[in-house]
């Protein structure tokens, strides 16, 4: 497995601290795979340890060694200085909901976050998908959310698109989620604009579902780059990208 393999799934067990940096360190060295991180509670990082809500529940390791990236080992420690406390120093024992808000802020070095819609408002404590997005935006670089056969979302910072999936005849949807983080990254790395990202990864996911099982589409080539083709011309995208 090469870090840029994007036929690569990694599932992660766990979503507190370990399981949070893990996929984050995953994205900072190259990997371009899809990664689950399966975890019960709602908000990724915190886990039991950093999910309190007493501020007198203090970390055991002093501010100055808690960063969550080794080659800035003062991560933590700036943070904490400019959110929080301005006094603080390398020793100083933060307290542990203080972590638990750092390692949302994590998350906003992960270049490509892929929820769908119930993962994104279970995330965000909301059952509105708009606010949802907006609270996911303040987390990472870009968020793409899956919303099944209704129309998907892309969010840069204060820019948005909205685009719809062809209408297709469903089969099975087994895979389509994988397919659509799998189309978006292709055009990605390809340096596509996030707008044909997303609008190509209707297309994949919309194929996938047109046969039984999550690769069974993908076996016949020419029908795939013929469907993928007519889709975007039919959208008014200019030349397909491929």
């Amino acid at each position: 497995m090469s870090p840029s393999d994007t036929n690569c799934s990694i599932a992660i067990i766990g979503g507190g601290c370990s399981g949070l940096l893990a996929a984050v360190h995953l994205f900072n060295n190259g990997f371009r795979g899809r990664v689950t991180v399966i975890e019960p509670r709602k908000r990724l990082g915190a886990g039991l340890a950093y999910s309190t809500t007493f501020i007198q529940h203090l970390l055991n390791v002093p501010a100055g060694k808690m960063s969550a990236f080794p080659k800035r080992p003062a991560h933590f420690l700036d943070w904490l200085r400019d959110n929080h406390w301005p006094d603080a120093k390398l020793d100083s024992l933060a307290p542990r909901k203080l972590y638990g808000e750092y390692l949302q802020e994590v998350l906003k070095h992960v270049d490509l976050f892929f929820p769908n819609e119930r993962e994104a408002k279970k995330i965000a404590r909301t059952e509105n998908l708009s606010q949802a997005v907006s609270f996911l935006a303040g987390l990472s670089k870009v968020v793409i959310v899956k919303c099944g056969s209704r129309s998907s979302i892309c969010r840069a910072g204060d820019q948005q698109w909205t685009l719809a999936p062809p209408k297709v005849e469903m089969v099975d949807d087994v895979g389509a989620g994988d397919t659509f983080d799998a189309g978006f990254v292709h055009q990605y790395l390809r340096g596509s604009n996030l707008e044909d990202c997303l609008a190509f990864a209707n297309l994949a996911a919309a194929y996938s579902v047109t046969q039984s099982g999550g690769t069974e589409a993908f076996r016949n080539h020419s029908l795939l780059f013929s469907f993928l083709r007519q889709q975007w011309m039919a959208m008014g995208r200019g030349s397909f990208p491929g």
